[in-house]
């Protein structure tokens, strides 16, 4: 398979996980009643973690398979397979119904989601407050973003998927196995599987979040797990430290690292001699048979190197767990709760290409961002980013549990 055929269909891949990540949470907020639509909104993420420990367990069984990266390929159709035949069994959207004006199909697919338990008095009450919540909003467009009324959501909806991004989240799934080699787990087999425990520990916690999003509230939610997530990772970059020597960059030889060896057997061009005690490069024409016998890719062992594992994995885990019970899944429904129906498409289209553009920085800086600063300083940065974007957060988002999508739309007028 040549490289062009790869680029294409990642880019045909790439545009349809970036439309659903548009219209998903879009979706589920219009046919999902009220009272559990935040609990719907995170089975969605909830899903999305299942998928993400299944790819981490086809990766660890296919890995050491010749061409294992095809069938790793192959099997990630499946699932698309099997949604595209499910998706033509769903219903409408109500809304989308009463905006083309056929209300009986809009009153059909309310009766389905609420069952035969409500009225149709009850029904009929909910076209009519969807009607008036369209009389109300003139047909959007992107220059109607300049009024203050919506200006405001659309500014706190992006805030909030650039604060999912920028909080190194993704970096730790991405690269999970690249940084649990930086902590010590040379071998990649145990440095994948630890990666694997970090994704169950995310679909664990998602599993968590959708009995609390409903109970708890999304404001409140968000706003402790957050200043968790960001006192994890002031203690992630603490652990690199004192596990690496200091915040100690890339440097342009392998005597640059002097004696910190922890940083020095992460450059693949050097190891670490145990007779000089000092970091060499291991592709040295003038290293002889000896001097090659006596240098490791691994640091000779300390008492604390325990307690440094420990504390790098726990922080690490504890930094999923939090971003799993907020930050996951949280902006996807706050953000499809804020906007009217003329401008939820367009603000959501918005907000989404804000999170991807994020995500895009965040994946494509981390590695250069370690040689230039260090895995400690990289989490400390992240830190700092997601500490300015807490207090935002804090001022500036509403609570939206148990309102309707028209209450909420009130709240900034």
């Amino acid at each position: 398979m040549s490289y062009i055929s790869l680029l294409f269909g990642r880019l045909v891949v790439g545009l349809g996980v970036g439309i659903a990540s548009m219209i998903i949470p879009v979706y589920i907020s219009e046919v999902a009643p009220k009272s559990f639509r935040g609990q719907l909104a995170t089975l969605n993420t909830l899903v999305i973690t299942f998928g993400q420990v299944i790819a981490y367990v086809v990766n660890i069984v296919y890995a050491q398979k010749p061409s294992g990266w095809r069938y790793m390929f192959g099997i990630s159709a499946i699932p698309a397979i099997i949604q595209l035949a499910i998706m033509p069994f769903m219903p409408e959207s109500p809304r989308r119904m009463v905006a083309i004006n056929d209300l009986a199909e809009a009153k059909r697919t309310l009766q389905r989601i609420y069952g035969s338990t409500v009225s149709d008095r009850f029904v009929d009450r909910e076209i009519e407050t969807i009607q008036e919540d369209m009389l109300q909003s003139s047909i959007g467009t992107y220059r109607d973003f300049l009024l203050p009324q919506y200006l405001k959501p659309l500014l706190i909806a992006c805030m909030l998927q650039a604060a999912q991004q920028l909080s190194g989240f993704n970096t730790a799934m991405y690269y999970a196995a690249t940084i649990l080699q930086m902590a010590g787990f040379q071998d990649h087999q145990n440095s994948t599987v630890v990666a694997l425990i970090v994704a169950v520990t995310n679909m664990v916690f998602t599993m968590i979040a959708v009995t609390m999003i409903d109970k708890t509230g999304r404001r409140r939610i968000l706003v402790v797990t957050m200043l968790s997530m960001i006192i994890c990772l002031f203690a992630l970059g603490a652990s690199f430290a004192v596990q690496q020597g200091g915040f100690i960059a890339k440097q342009d030889t392998c005597l640059g690292y002097a004696s910190h060896c922890a940083r020095c057997i992460l450059d693949d061009r050097c190891g670490w001699s145990t007779d000089q005690n000092i970091c060499i490069p291991t592709h040295s024409v003038n290293m002889t048979a000896l001097d090659a016998s006596t240098v490791l890719s691994t640091c000779p062992e300390k008492r604390i190197d325990g307690l440094i594992t420990f504390v790098l994995l726990f922080s690490l885990t504890a930094y999923v767990a939090s971003y799993a019970l907020g930050l996951g899944y949280v902006p996807w429904i706050i953000q499809s709760e804020l906007f009217t129906l003329p401008l939820r498409g367009k603000a959501n289209g918005i907000a989404t290409a804000t999170n991807w553009i994020c995500n895009l920085l965040v994946a494509s800086t981390f590695l250069s961002m370690t040689n230039a600063l260090s895995a400690a300083g990289t989490f400390w940065l992240y830190a700092g980013i997601s500490a300015f974007l807490w207090i935002g957060i804090v001022k500036w988002v509403p609570e939206t549990s148990g309102k309707s999508l028209e209450d909420i739309s009130t709240l900034f007028h």
